[in-house]
């Protein structure tokens, strides 16, 4: 006769602790779902919610997974929310996987046109420029070449794939802004986190083609300095920067918020005020963050907040002068003067 030592857990908060486990560490749900079929319901969503698709070979297994599934036929077109194509996907891959995840909120699409098999067909591309222009996908936060594919050449950002879009990041994109007529971007009334990375080739001014087009609820624009193009080091970009400092200090627009795609020296004056934003944190971002995660958006918003706060407190500047019969300081606070003898 055997005995349980420890009572069976009630269904339901087996579930919560398998699901808090699963989503958590993508490792353990991949092995969670071998458990029984029972456990394999509780988990797939999770397993499926966030997709990155990194390499060539992870978008043709997710293809075949897509054309192979026993699952019910519309799993992946509600369960998959957060999709991120890297770079060297195929686009006719893309195309099939974006068709099958219709209730994608997050998207991030790294394709360019220059890195596509020479198999991918004109068709391909229209496919994918329909999906983002139909109206089908409901996106709150996008990643994406615009110019390679709905900016050919002059963006329309009147398209619906656009219009719920809070959070949007022009992925190289600084290069083609003077060419731009920014056509209803100030109308996209949802959009209040917008980034874009900046060359170190290209001119700072670049910045102020983007800014008067701005809608009236951008709350934030980070300006990611990449050396993409350029022989100068991020380093050799900042040192003596005036125009750089004033950005990253706030003073020239304080929804501004300055990054960089490799980090400063820890003495540099700019401590504090740049988002440091490497490849892998980028990816982190468009892929899954947990909860009380730290993305880009929150770094910046901390950075703004802090100076926010610097320059509420007074600022007091302590001048010491001799005479020939005491000691004067002068204190200067928030515009008045005090002499105080000692």
């Amino acid at each position: 006769m055997s005995f349980n030592v420890f009572p069976r857990l009630p269904l339901d908060i087996e579930r919560l602790i398998l699901e808090c486990s699963a989503y958590h560490d993508k490792s353990m749900a991949l092995k969670l779902v071998g458990l029984s079929r029972r456990v394999q319901i509780w988990i797939d969503p999770i397993l499926y919610r966030h997709v990155t698709l990194e390499y060539p070979s992870q978008a043709e297994a997710f293809v075949r997974t897509l054309e192979n599934s026993h699952k019910n036929q519309n799993f992946f077109a509600t369960q998959v929310k957060i999709l991120c194509f890297a770079y060297g996907i195929d686009l006719r891959d893309a195309v099939k996987i974006l068709s099958a995840c219709r209730s994608v909120s997050s998207l991030a699409s790294w394709l360019e046109l220059s890195q596509l098999a020479p198999d991918s067909a004109h068709s391909d591309l229209e496919a994918f420029a329909k999906l983002l222009t139909n109206g089908t996908l409901q996106l709150h936060r996008l990643s994406m070449i615009l110019h390679d594919f709905l900016c050919v050449p002059d963006p329309n950002f009147t398209i619906p794939v656009l219009q719920n879009v809070t959070h949007l990041d022009i992925y190289q994109g600084s290069d083609h802004f003077h060419g731009w007529s920014w056509t209803g971007f100030g109308h996209l009334n949802h959009l209040t986190h917008l980034s874009f990375d900046l060359s170190l080739s290209a001119p700072l001014e670049t910045v102020n083609e983007i800014l008067p087009h701005a809608p009236p609820n951008l709350r934030m624009c980070i300006v990611l300095l990449s050396t993409r193009n350029s022989t100068l080091s991020i380093k050799q970009f900042c040192a003596g920067n005036l125009e750089l400092e004033n950005m990253a200090a706030g003073r020239v627009d304080p929804r501004l918020v300055v990054g960089t795609n490799e980090p400063l020296e820890e003495e540099s004056r700019y401590g504090g005020m740049v988002v440091v934003h490497l490849y892998d944190d980028v990816l982190k971002d468009w892929s899954f963050v947990p909860d009380g995660g730290d993305d880009v958006w929150e770094k910046a918003e901390r950075i703004i907040e802090n100076r926010t706060k610097r320059k509420l407190v007074p600022s007091y500047v302590l001048v010491f002068e001799l005479t020939t019969h005491c000691s004067l300081y002068q204190i200067e606070a928030l515009g008045t003067t005090k002499y105080v003898t000692i």
